[in-house]
């Protein structure tokens, strides 16, 4: 394991037992001020009390630590044959993983360290900072708050969210019905310091409140910004800068056999660099979802997308209708199912399209029972869209996949 990535490891660990080793520290030792009704002991006693309390605190702290190692293979994406072996070969991670709870389960911290196997061939890879993963976490917990704080960092060669760094803070406070969350996210990439890219920096804040009451319906507001900019440009490059804000409102119910959702968005976004713009985007929806029979779920949704646009004096509408279907008449046969159906038109004329899409799988799981377990699947989609803007211009496309699982070994 490359000796960075331990010692930030341990520093978590460390961090961990500290706080840890302060929440005993209050605790009064034999060799203190008598209380009413003691005899005082002498200055050299405490010496055992001391080590009582922190042989105590060690026997907490070793039942609560965990230190596991494992190996993981994640889901390949290749789609052409000449790039599935290469694929394969990236896929391997070795990850060294530590918790620790502390606190009676008041204070949890956690840590991680995973690195991309080294190639067979050219014994490359894991001790490389591209080809690594750091990530540390911290959650507490109250009576009526929650809170937490967490770090991640992966080099670009990683297999999963590669060339990004995150620090995140957050907080929840629960009383009765209502919950309040606030959050802070700050977001780059760039990790190497590679001067021949630029590094592009967001920060995410956002506020949120839900109202939550058994047999009501439950209401939920929000209120979000993002703002994002570029540095370390190359020469000749061009310098970004962006922001938007963006307020959620949603009512939804849930029943025994049903569920429905109201649901409305309003965005508005800005770039100042490299040029000036500014839209505004409404989004409305309504969701829902239907148990008929045991095993059958269909879920129906309507939205509907406005977008204008100040710096041309545009606006865009887009309605868009979807249903989908999911039916388990057994434990070893699934069948899903789904289609939609947009139009999108704009008032200077220039957009007017119409899309349509399906898709339907059918998938059997057999020898569940064994060691060998084999999941066959079946999958189809069409999807078609015309351009009315163009002559009435259309494009179609027809595809099918026959998947093959085999796990157990």
């Amino acid at each position: 394991m490359p000796a960075r990535s331990l010692r930030s490891l341990l520093i978590l660990t460390g961090c961990i037992l500290v706080l840890g080793s302060t929440a005993v520290a209050g605790q009064p030792f034999e060799g203190s001020a008598p209380g009413p009704g003691q005899a005082a002991q002498p200055f050299g006693a405490s010496s055992s009390s001391h080590s009582s309390v922190l042989g105590n605190l060690f026997a907490d702290i070793g039942n609560s630590f965990r230190l596991t190692t494992s190996t993981q293979t994640h889901h390949l994406t290749a789609t052409h044959a000449k790039d599935l072996w290469r694929e394969i070969d990236d896929q391997h991670t070795v990850q060294v993983k530590t918790a620790a709870t502390l606190l009676p389960g008041m204070l949890t911290g956690e840590g991680e360290v995973s690195y991309r196997e080294a190639d067979g061939n050219t014994f490359k890879g894991s001790g490389e900072p591209q080809d690594q993963m750091v990530r540390m976490a911290i959650t507490g917990t109250g009576s009526m708050i929650r809170y937490g704080l967490s770090y991640r960092s992966a080099g670009k060669n990683y297999a999963k969210d590669a060339d990004q760094t995150t620090r995140d803070m957050w907080g929840e406070w629960r009383m009765g019905f209502a919950t309040v969350k606030a959050s802070l996210k700050e977001s780059w990439n760039n990790v190497a310091h590679d001067p021949s890219q630029p590094r592009l920096r967001q920060l995410q804040e956002n506020v949120a409140l839900t109202l939550a009451q058994s047999a009501w319906p439950a209401l939920a507001l929000s209120y979000g910004r993002t703002a994002a900019a570029s540095a370390m440009e190359p020469d000749g490059g061009a310098a970004t800068r962006t922001g938007s804000d963006t307020v959620d409102a949603s009512l939804s119910y849930m029943a025994p056999t049903w569920t429905a959702k109201l649901a409305s968005t309003y965005s508005h976004n800005r770039t100042q660099l490299p040029a000036m713009s500014e839209t505004e985007q409404i989004l409305y929806g309504i969701s829902g979802s239907y148990l008929p029979l045991t095993g059958l779920s269909l879920d129906p949704s309507l939205t509907l997308k406005e977008e204008v646009s100040r710096s041309v004096g545009t606006r865009t509408e887009s309605p868009t209708a979807a249903l989908s279907m999911k039916y388990q008449a057994t434990p070893a046969f699934i069948w899903t199912a789904g289609g939609s159906y947009g139009i999108s038109h704009s008032s200077d004329g220039l957009t007017n399209a119409r899309s349509f899409s399906a898709k339907n799988a059918v998938t059997w799981k057999a020898l569940p029972h064994s060691m060998l377990r084999t999941a066959f699947s079946l999958e189809t989609g069409f999807q078609r869209t015309t351009d009315r803007a163009n002559g009435d211009r259309a494009t179609s496309d027809l595809s099918a996949l026959f998947r093959l699982q085999i796990a157990g070994f």
